[in-house]
This record gives structure tokens, sequence and C-alpha cells, in this order.
């Protein structure tokens, strides 16, 4: 003012470049981003961290695969059963869980349809040579090979493990490492066929009564023999030496025609056990009917038989009784009834007479 000029008002420039409050905005705004980016990154961290530790229990080995979104999905290691809590690293998969080779596992087979919506349980029905169609209760037993060979198990997880498999009767599909389901699922759908191919080749070279001998009842040209009962041939002992032979057989191919299904022996110490071999329900009822009829034929002529014995014995026991008069009154006396009023008669050079009456 001293030289009466007025001051002009400073620029924002003016006071951003002198320090003023601009500067202290400007500031707070990038310390701001720099805080949320740090929190950013913490969370994915702490989010990719969730993953890195992992174990299985003693029953079950573990594959881990990668997870990351710039990693490969390569196999990165496998969790030994049992072992203790391991580093898998960030973002890895949560381990595909099989069981191990120690476990023993068992594949059942039944005829029992209403036992065949459950998990690892097949209902199998194969026809004879003669065409009954029989029904079996079987159990496969096996050893998955699990941590015995990790190279196998690596290319299981690789070739099956990442398929998944419908669950019966609930339209679900699961992959064989979710759980003993997703396991029995995988083996429902591939092991199954496998099963059925040699079960229906070795029942089909038998004929239904060198099975179940029961079963000849019903064979055509089978008539009762003359003592009233079936000719069931081969008996009881032969058709369970064919059950023996079915089930060695079964041994002997079921292991072989299982690796060729998997492309690898994936499956150990495969044992095939037969129980026994059933008959449709309407077979079995025809048989039923039909050993009860002969049941009472067998009757029948043992009664009769009993009564040609009878009459044959009357006949001799008259015969004796005529040349011996004295021991037909001895049986007679025998005979009374208890109170009885009894009188003997004896005539002149006869023999003594017996009268009976009713007591008083």
């Amino acid at each position: 003012m001293a030289n009466g000029r007025r001051r002009p008002i400073d620029s924002p420039g003016d006071r951003i470049a002198s320090g003023g409050s601009g500067a202290g905005f400007g500031g707070a705004s990038r310390t701001t981003v720099i805080g949320v980016a740090v929190v950013v990154i913490l969370i994915v961290v702490a989010i990719g961290g969730c993953s890195t530790l992992a174990r299985v229990d003693a029953g079950h080995v573990g594959v881990v695969r990668n997870g990351g979104p710039l990693d490969n999905k390569d196999i990165r290691q496998i969790l030994q059963p049992g072992s203790a809590v391991t580093y898998t690293g960030v973002f890895s998969e949560d381990p595909h869980e099989y069981p191990a080779a120690s476990v023993q596992r068992f594949y059942q087979i039944t005829s029992d349809q209403g036992r065949g919506e459950r998990e690892g349980v097949d209902v199998v029905q194969v026809p004879t040579a003669d065409g009954v169609s029989v029904g079996l209760e079987a159990t496969i037993y096996f050893n998955f090979v699990g941590e015995a060979n990790q190279d196998l198990l690596k290319r299981f997880d690789t070739n099956i493990g990442l398929r998944t498999f419908p669950v019966a009767s609930t339209g679900e599909r699961l992959h064989a490492y979710e759980g003993d389901q997703g396991f029995a699922s995988m083996l429902d759908t591939v092991l199954r066929p496998v099963i059925d191919n040699d079960l229906r080749q070795e029942i089909g070279s038998f004929r239904c009564a060198e099975l179940v001998s029961s079963c000849a009842l019903i064979q055509q040209g089978q008539e009762a023999s003359e003592s009233g009962e079936a000719r069931t041939t081969p008996d009881g002992r032969a058709t369970n030496a064919n059950l023996q032979a079915v089930q060695e057989k079964i041994n002997r191919s079921l292991a072989e025609d299982i690796r060729r299904t998997f492309g690898a022996d994936y499956f150990t110490n495969i044992r095939f056990n037969l129980s026994r071999v059933t008959l449709p329900s309407n077979v079995q009822r025809a048989i039923d009917e039909a050993q009860s009829a002969f049941a009472e034929v067998s009757k029948a002529r043992a009664r009769v038989r009993q009564a040609e014995f009878q009459n044959r014995a009357n006949r001799q026991l008259a015969r004796t009784y005529e040349q011996s008069p004295g021991l037909a009154q001895i049986e007679a006396i025998k005979n009374i009834p208890p109170g009885s009023e009894v009188i003997f008669n004896v005539g002149a050079g006869g023999s003594p007479g017996l009268n009976v009456g009713r007591g008083r």
C-alpha cells in the first residue's frame, strides 16, 4: 500500500509451492493409497496361506496339486498316511485323498435288490448254460496302490482321479478322491462291468443243476424216481466243487482283466470269494412246491408200506395162535381191560374158555 497499489491474492500454485494446506492433503492421499495396497496384499497372502498346511489320516494318502492363478496344475507332492502337518505351498489345492496301500478294501456282490442302492454293493444276476438267471453272493477283497508306488498313484490321480462318477440314485457326481462314496462310485462305474463280464463267462459254462442241486427239480425231462424223490444230478458235493471251480477261475482272470481296464496295476491282492448262488424267487418257489409234493408222496408211500408190514405181522401172529391156543389165551388175558369181570370155563376134555364182562 506504500506505493498505492493493492497486493494480488496468492494463486493456488503459490500456496502449494509455499507449503500451504494443499501439500498436507496431497501427502495424506498418497499415504492412504499405499496403506490400502498393503492391506490388499496382506489379505491376498492370508487367503493363499490358508492352503499352505495340510495333513491326511493314517488310512489315506494325499496327492497335492498346484492351484495358484499363475501356476500349472501339476502334482506338487504326496502326503504320506498319518503324516504330520505339512507345508504344501501357497494356493495349492486340498489333498486328493485315496486309500492307503495297507488298508484292505472290499466290493460286495449280492442278489438282494434291496441292497443294491448302497455304495460299494453290486446286484448281479447272470444266466446259466441252460438259461436260468441266478443271483450271486460274493465279496471281492483288494488293496489300492496308495503310497506303495507313488508313480502309479500320480498316474491314477491324473487319468482317473480328475474324472467324476455318478453316485447311485442321487444324480450327484463325485471324484474318486471325494471320500468313500466317491471311491465307491468310481468302482461302480469302472470295476462293475469287469466283474459282470467275468461272472457271466464262468457261470454261463455250467447248468443250473450243477450250481444248485435243487434246480434239477424244474429241469425239463426230470421225473420223480419210484421212491418219490427228485433225481437231483449232481449232488450237493458236486455243486460245491463246481462253485469252488468258479471261484478259482475268477481269481485267476479277474486281476488281469482289472489291470487291462484301468491301464495299470492300481489294485493289488485281489481275491474273489463266492459264498453261494441263489435262484430267482419264482424258481425257488416252484422248487419249494415240488419238494413239498415229493414229501407228501413219500409220506403216502411210507404209510402203504407200513400197512403192508402190519398185515404181514398180523397173518403171522394168527398162524402162531392157531398152533398154540394156550398162547392165544395168555395174550387175551394180557389185553383184558382193568376192572373187568373174568370167568374161566373149563369143559371136559376141552380147552379152557374165557368170558370177559364189565365189572360191577
